[in-house]
């Protein structure tokens, strides 16, 4: 994971969460039952920290620790490393596909004011009525990658993040199965995106 600090002259302090970034994504507008998303946290092991600044760069080692305090067994925090990282991808992936359909959405939209501008001339109807017909298809899954709030879709895979970072155990049956669900589902919305995008 990299790290910026203030560029300025003097001494800075930059503090890593011992977390895993989030994917680049738009800012959450809902913070869910679980607060601002995070990334998981890694596991328990020896990190390399690099230092580069002033041209210079400097290496050392930092060791991660399961805190004494918590219930949890090496198995349970790779179980739930695992989940989180894979509920990573999930939200990594969505937010592509989110862009993906904004551009689409422009390029359509273009496309439209071009036709429309075009009225007289020949082959116009022709192109105006499949130009419609994709628009129809586009806007369906559309809705899918653009329902916000609360319970959209989302919101859904942001929530089991939140979940996940709420505990020191192993994934419930009932979190696995929601992952492999929105993994399934999130693959058939990228699937009905790409075939509009492709022109298949």
């Amino acid at each position: 994971r990299e790290l910026r600090g203030d560029g300025g002259a003097g001494v800075h302090r930059v503090a890593w969460d011992l977390r895993h970034a989030l994917p680049p994504g738009p800012p959450d507008t809902t913070e869910g039952w679980f607060g601002p998303l995070k990334g998981p946290f890694v596991l328990p092991g020896e990190y390399t920290v690099t230092l580069i600044a002033g041209g210079r760069e400097v290496s050392g080692k930092v060791r991660v620790k399961v805190d004494p305090a918590a219930r949890t067994t090496a198995q349970e925090l790779t179980a739930r490393h695992r989940a989180g990282l894979a509920v990573n991808d999930l939200l990594r992936a969505f937010d592509d596909a989110s862009r993906t359909v904004q551009e689409t959405d422009r390029a359509l939209q273009a496309i439209k004011a071009l036709v429309d501008g075009q009225a007289g001339a020949a082959g116009a109807a022709a192109a105006r009525a499949m130009l419609q017909a994709l628009v129809k298809n586009f806007e369906g899954v559309k809705q899918r990658f653009t329902a916000g709030g609360f319970g959209g879709p989302r919101f859904q895979i942001t929530d089991l993040a939140g979940q996940l970072q709420a505990s020191t155990r192993a994934p419930t049956d009932a979190q696995q199965r929601a992952i492999a669900q929105l993994t399934k589902d999130l693959s058939e919305r990228i699937a009905q995106l790409n075939a509009i995008v492709g022109g298949d």
